[in-house]
């Protein structure tokens, strides 16, 4: 940011960066980055949105197994590896909580697994001393500033401005794209707060809110919330059931923020004097955007916390900030905002649908005509809709079709009613025959009129890049013939007959749209409808007026029987609308002063469930989803004179989401059959037979030594280490005084690792309270670091600190007798099975190469490889994308990474190999041809080990090898798994990567006698070898592979040995 020279006397610093957006000035999230060791959210989407969903074996989230391995939480994170297990623990045993009564089981996506790490991360700081979290804070900010801002004259100002107060530091606030599952993220708060708010600095609670913008979000709230366990009431202000008496500490009241009052005389059933909560309350807030520019509410919201404690969340925190006025929103935001994971993020992800958007100057371009391009591209929609329908719904959860539009007036006079524009336009189309074919036509032909703002190309051209209206054309069908159709399938009518406005009564403001006497097609949810009803007889007398009873189609909208395509409103259905359906948008006269409403509208047609629930569009996927499937799967916007749209277009540029959408190309894998005829062996396990067919009795013999780290890492001169690796800077362990366990409440703590063995799934597993206090008696059972004042409790609120420490200390003895006790089992129950194509290595058919829609060369590039693949197959790249060749890996191609590859090149699925794998990879291939006379007699082959769907390994947790290489001869077969692996924070000889080559002997030798009690000579041997990947100078354990006698003991070789593949075929080979 350039430096503030010559500021007006008064301005606030960082004012004009409202337009430039909020996200440049959340110091709060940079105080979470920077406690797992990040620098941004960037960071963790690169290491996590891969990831896969869900829990390992060991009842941990594959996120957690990311994450404590990344080298930049290992070496600058303020949270120790025990409390990152921890926190995760926490995140699992509340989603199963949240799952028990759900008919389909939530798992959380990365960034709602970050938030609620955040979460944990700050509660768990701020209710162990608020005091030292406001400095670690300050602390964080400072740092954020000088290093964002460089060239600033005046940082002290920036400090004065967004440093948070202590009042900020009981407000967390959540900046989520809408359709991104912000609602699970409150109910997970619910319970984290529940469990950290103990202890000396213990919230004592009046009543749990939850505002809500209106009463739509109130009745959805109630419902998930009892979806999920969550104790949970409407708020009620009558008789000793409401604000009078005191209600259960744990149930949440659900009230909308229109129902808060500072008047004391305005109190009633309804609305309720602020005063009457009092100020120690725990308070969520829905869409909390709301209300930011004026004081009244806000108002509200601080004065029911005023001691207590807000969970705030809103996807148009940005909006809001920029719309602020006088108010200083973007500070106040910029100093509770915890976790960012706002629109661009969502999208660039691949969450929700795709967006076209249209938006044209109606003095420039007849309205009628931009309709009828609207009306056009959702019937295309519909007609893939049926097209697609089984697989659509069933697969890809994708729902019918439905077109809104949003207009800026309603009951105004009859020129200036957006919705009578648009009530016009279908009155039209069910009575101008000949208009709508002779128009339809010129669509067809390209000829529609609407020409590109740029480049002046009619945009419904059949050679425009767009290919708008393809799939119609395809179709071949008339303009007679789609409007015949249209009248069917939209309008639920055979023949035009006029339009007819039925108002609904005893509905909240609906009229229902129909043609004739068919079924209603469409909705009108506005305000006042009976005056809406009264402007259309004034000015469109020919329009057919009805008044009945009837129920609200609206409520009805996602039934399955529903009959409504078209929806009309002025925003009134923008919050709180949980609909999957809007696939097509028209604006009408929408500015820029309506800018967070229509985001959220935006936000809301762009949700999308996906296939299993992922939230995705299927052109993330690897599969074989359907050509026209996208069309169903993207926002068509179209505006008329909506200002607000070029403010839209501006925001999601300047956000980061790219204009040009990515399209895809496949690349089929091949099986090298010759290969695979040679009966390659390979190690086989049933991995969850331990479980189902192993049960039993925890005893003191099963307990082994753990080490817990509570302690935050220390800094040398030339290098920032974990405590521990290195020697000279580890303090001492210490242990539990035996005098401050009757102070512990042993059943709660028996009773919270109960909760623990069940969330990790060690149903198999049985131990007693004796057994757990008896580990804690023994000082030789556990090492300890943390410090001294934790287990030495002053009071009895810091007894409950001593408690959850042993409670740490616990869990992780007892996950080292478990993985002690399956890990045993495993090696009894191993067996030696052919590799064959059903191998899970296999399970992938094709790499999705994906590119930007302008990057023609490289689409035309890849088209020709996909014509002529074998080009591919016998080590002949094109220039943007690189097969790694090696004629005896057992399939063809080996991608290697984009970056390798080509900078054009968006994203390459299953990622490509690393630079660290590639160079393994070159190395033995040429090795091998140099050295053909040590092969004489024997083959050589390579495959590359997928993680979970190939072959891995158990000690604490599973180990997936990045390679399997087989050397073959007439009597044998040797196995070796090749894993090259950084080494910047391997603990060395403990590192149980390092040490599965000495386990794998072990497994050699049983797999051996097993066979050989059978009368079976099976003929194998099976080795593993780490590749180190890291600089030697970086290196914490040089020790496993400084002499040729380490690395020949440890199997650690290093890349940066200029021999070590040959010392690599010199170990295997002898």
């Amino acid at each position: 940011m350039a430096a503030q020279r010559g500021r007006k006397k008064g301005q606030k610093p960082g004012k004009s960066s409202k337009e430039e957006g909020l996200r440049p000035w959340l110091v709060k999230c940079a105080f979470a980055y920077r406690l797992f060791g990040m620098k941004s959210f960037q960071d963790f989407q690169g290491a996590l949105a891969g990831v896969e969903e869900g829990e390992g074996e060991d009842g941990h989230t594959h996120y957690y197994h990311v994450l404590k391995s990344d080298t930049r939480f290992r070496k600058d994170a303020g949270v120790t590896l025990d409390e990152l297990r921890n926190y995760d623990d926490n995140i699992v045993r509340h989603m199963h909580r949240i799952n028990v009564h759900r008919d389909v089981p939530i798992n959380l996506k990365y960034y709602q697994w970050l938030a609620a790490l955040f979460t944990e991360a700050y509660l768990d700081r701020y209710f162990q001393s608020p005091g030292r979290l406001a400095s670690l804070v300050e602390e964080a900010v400072k740092e954020y500033i000088k290093e964002a801002f460089p060239s600033v004259l005046d940082p002290y100002e920036y400090y004065e401005r967004y440093m948070p107060g202590m009042d900020d530091l009981r407000k967390c606030a959540y900046w989520m794209a809408t359709g991104s599952g912000k609602t699970f993220l409150i109910h997970l708060a619910y319970l984290q707060f529940q469990h950290y708010n103990k202890g000396p600095h213990r919230l004592d609670i009046d009543r749990i809110l939850l505002i809500t913008p209106n009463s739509d979000l109130t009745a959805q709230h109630l419902r998930e919330m009892k979806k999920s366990g969550i104790p949970c009431t409407e708020f009620d202000a009558t008789g000793l059931g409401g604000y009078f008496q005191r209600q259960s500490e744990e149930a949440v009241n659900v009230i909308e923020i229109t129902r808060f009052t500072e008047d004391k005389q305005d109190g009633g059933l309804r609305r309720v004097d602020i005063e009457s909560f009092g100020r120690k309350n725990l308070v969520f807030v829905d869409e909390a955007h709301k209300g930011s520019g004026g004081e009244k509410w806000k108002m509200f919201r601080r004065e029911v916390a005023r001691e207590g404690f807000t969970f705030e969340y809103s996807a148009t925190f940005g909006q809001a900030a920029a719309s602020g006025g006088d108010n200083d929103n973007l500070a106040e935001f910029a100093k509770t905002i915890l976790f960012d994971y706002s629109y661009p993020y969502f999208y660039n992800d691949g969450y929700g649908k795709e967006y076209r958007i249209l938006n044209v100057n109606k003095s420039t371009y007849e309205t009628d005509r931009v309709l009828l391009a609207n009306l056009l591209t959702y019937y295309e929609q519909k007609l893939v809709f049926e097209d697609l329908k089984d697989v659509a719904t069933a697969e890809y959860n994708i729902a019918d079709p439905l077109w809104i539009f949003v207009g800026s007036k309603v009951n105004v006079s009859g020129t200036k009613s957006d919705v009578l524009t648009v009530v016009r336009f279908l009155q039209k189309v069910l009575t101008e025959r000949d208009w709508i074919t002779r128009t339809t036509d010129e669509f067809l032909q390209g000829k529609s009129g609407l020409l590109h703002e740029k480049t002046k190309h009619d945009i419904f051209s059949p050679a425009y890049p767009e290919q708008r209206l393809r799939y119609l054309r395809e179709r071949g069908l008339s303009a007679e013939e789609i409007y015949g159709d249209m009248l069917g399938r939209i309008f639920r009518c055979a023949e035009p007959a006029g339009l007819t406005l039925v108002l609904l009564k005893g509905t909240d403001g609906e009229i229902g749209l129909k043609s004739g006497d068919s079924d209603f097609f469409g909705d009108i949810y506005v305000g006042d409808a009976t005056k809406f009803i009264k402007l259309v007889e004034g000015h469109e007398p020919q329009i057919g007026i009805e008044r009945i009873d009837h129920p609200s189609l609206f409520r009805a909208i996602d039934a399955p029987d529903s009959t409504v395509n078209v929806l009309i409103g002025a925003k009134k259905f923008i919050e709180g609308w949980d609909c999957y359906r809007v696939s097509c948008m028209g604006l009408i006269n929408i500015g820029k002063s309506e800018g967070t409403e229509i985001i959220q509208l935006f936000g809301r047609g762009v949700r999308l469930k996906g296939r299993n629930n992922s939230l995705k569009r299927s052109t993330n996927d690897a599969g074989d989803q359907p050509l026209d499937l996208p069309l169903l799967e993207t926002l068509n916007i179209f505006g008329v004179d909506a200002k607000y749209i070029g403010y839209l277009r501006e925001f999601l540029t300047i956000e980061g989401v790219d204009d040009y959408k990515t399209v895809e190309r496949h690349i089929a894998i091949k099986v090298c059959e010759d290969h695979l005829s040679e009966g390659l062996l390979i190690p086989h396990w049933e991995k969850t037979g331990f479980e189902r067919k192993r049960r039993f009795v925890l005893t003191g013999d099963h307990i082994v030594p753990v080490k817990v780290d509570l302690l935050a890492k220390v800094e040398s001169e030339d290098s920032v280490y974990y405590e521990g690796l290195e020697a000279d800077s580890r303090p001492d362990p210490v242990s539990i005084d035996p005098r401050y366990l009757d102070l512990v409440d042993w059943d709660a703590v028996y009773f919270t690792l109960l909760e623990h063995k069940s969330s990790k799934g060690w149903k198999n597993m049985v131990f007693d309270k004796t057994l757990l206090r008896e580990t804690i008696e023994d000082p030789g059972r556990y090492t300890l670091y943390c410090a001294d004042h934790v287990i030495n409790p002053e009071s009895f609120g810091d007894v409950q600190k001593l408690q959850d420490v042993i409670v740490l200390v616990l869990k992780k003895a007892l996950q080292a007798a478990y993985s002690r006790q399956k890990n045993a089992w495993m090696m009894e129950n191993i067996w030696i099975e052919r590799l064959s194509e059903s191998h899970g290595n296999f399970e992938f058919k094709e790499y999705v190469v994906k590119m930007r829609e302008n990057e023609t060369d490289v689409i035309e590039a890849i088209d020709a490889l996909a014509r002529q693949v074998d080009r591919i197959y016998a080590d002949e790249n094109t220039k943007f994308v690189t097969n790694v060749f090696f004629q005896n890996h057992l399939y063809q191609p080996l991608l290697a990474k984009t970056s390798k590859a080509s900078s054009k090149i968006a994203a390459i699925s299953p990622e490509g190999l690393n630079e660290g794998e590639e160079k393994l990879v070159q190395g033995i291939k040429n090795y091998i041809n140099d050295h053909a006379d040590l092969f004489d007699g024997k083959k050589i082959y390579l495959l590359r080990n997928i993680p979970k769907t190939g072959v891995g390994f158990y000690k604490y947790s599973w180990f997936y090898p990045d390679f399997i290489m087989w050397v073959v001869d007439a009597s044998k077969q040797h196995i070796v798994f090749l894993e090259p692996h950084g080494m910047v924070f391997s603990p060395g000889p403990e590192d149980e990567k390092v040490q599965l080559a000495e386990d794998i002997k072990e497994i050699e030798r049983k797999v051996n006698a097993t066979y050989r009690n059978k009368g079976i000579e099976c003929g194998i041997s099976l080795d593993s070898f780490i590749i180190s990947v890291s600089q030697p100078g970086t290196v914490a354990e040089t020790s496993l592979y400084k002499t040729k006698e380490q690395r020949k003991k440890h199997h650690v070789l290093s890349l940066y040995q200029s021999n070590f593949i040959s010392e690599l075929f010199e170990f295997v080979l002898s």
